[in-house]
């Protein structure tokens, strides 16, 4: 085989190469022009409500009641652990919500064609929400470039309430349970930092109960020792006084001693009782009878 007919060959490998890249590009473009009112009408409200139904069914699974701890000089508030019997009542209401919204009291009327077997929708429940459907689904479709997405502009599609309910409720039958297992991911680990969060402001509670007690066992201590001086000087210096009285009081007899000794009316009555004394007594006042 020569140079040139390896070149020719190389050449047609690549022509078909890009013949083949153009024809999975339009492909994926062909698709993603159709699929582009779906996405918008269909997969986006799917993603909300399974995105907001299962925060709020998650959210429900929480005991709300928010519980403070004060040691004194540091307060914590954080959401207790999580309680699942609160989802018998959550989804019960979220469905109730999407039935009171979606489903009741249909009021679309459809005609069954005779020929073709086919539902005809004659009116829509929400017109707004059908024109915006079929506004950007035309949009789209005639600027795609493709034949067959032209052809389907021209028809209409049905897409009111009805469409929006079925929407819902495969959002509450799959995505919702989804959501619900994502944002529950850490829910383990939050428990344990919440046991140990409770743990560590309930010891460092009673570690300030008990300071708190023994600064005012203290503070008793130094009062009653306080006081206990104070009673003691009080005691110290009435017993400075009392001895201060009997000083006072041994010299007053000292003096009433000598001037009863020496007191005419105290020379006889000393003269009576020497005859019943021995000798050698000194003085009046000691003598048995004064």
């Amino acid at each position: 085989m020569s140079q040139r007919e390896n070149w020719r060959i190389e050449l047609l490998l690549m022509c078909l190469g890009f013949v083949a890249i153009a024809a999975f590009a339009a492909v994926v473009f062909y698709f993603l022009s159709w699929f582009v009112p779906y996405l918008v009408f269909y997969v986006l409200p799917f993603c909300l409500v399974s995105g907001a139904c299962g925060y709020l069914v998650h959210l429900s699974s929480r005991n709300l009641k928010s519980r403070e701890l004060n040691d004194g000089s540091h307060s914590e508030s954080h959401i207790a652990i999580s309680d699942y019997r609160r989802l018998a009542f959550s989804i019960p209401v979220i469905a109730m919500v999407g039935y009171l919204s979606f489903n009741f009291n249909p009021q679309r009327p459809v005609l069954i064609d005779p020929l073709t077997k086919e539902f005809l929708v004659l009116g829509f429940e929400w017109p707004k929400v059908n024109k915006a459907f079929n506004s950007v689904r035309t949009s789209v479709y005639r600027n795609a470039g493709f034949d067959s997405l032209r052809e389907k502009a021209r028809v209409s599609k049905p897409f009111d309430r009805a469409d929006l309910g079925k929407v819902f409720w495969l959002s509450l039958v799959l995505g919702v349970p989804v959501m619900f297992f994502y944002y529950a991911r850490r829910d383990e680990e939050f428990e344990q930092e919440i046991m140990e969060q409770r743990a560590h402001w309930i010891l460092r509670a009673e570690r300030a109960l008990v300071e708190t007690l023994k600064s005012q066992q203290t503070q008793k201590i130094e009062e009653a020792r306080a006081d206990l001086k104070r009673k003691i000087k009080e005691l110290e210096s009435r017993l400075l006084s009392l001895q201060n009285e009997k000083e006072q009081i041994a010299c007053e007899n000292q003096l009433l001693k000598a001037k009863m000794e020496f007191s005419p009316a105290a020379a006889i009555v000393m003269a009576k009782s020497l005859k019943t004394k021995e000798a050698g007594s000194s003085g009046v006042l000691d003598g048995e009878l004064l």
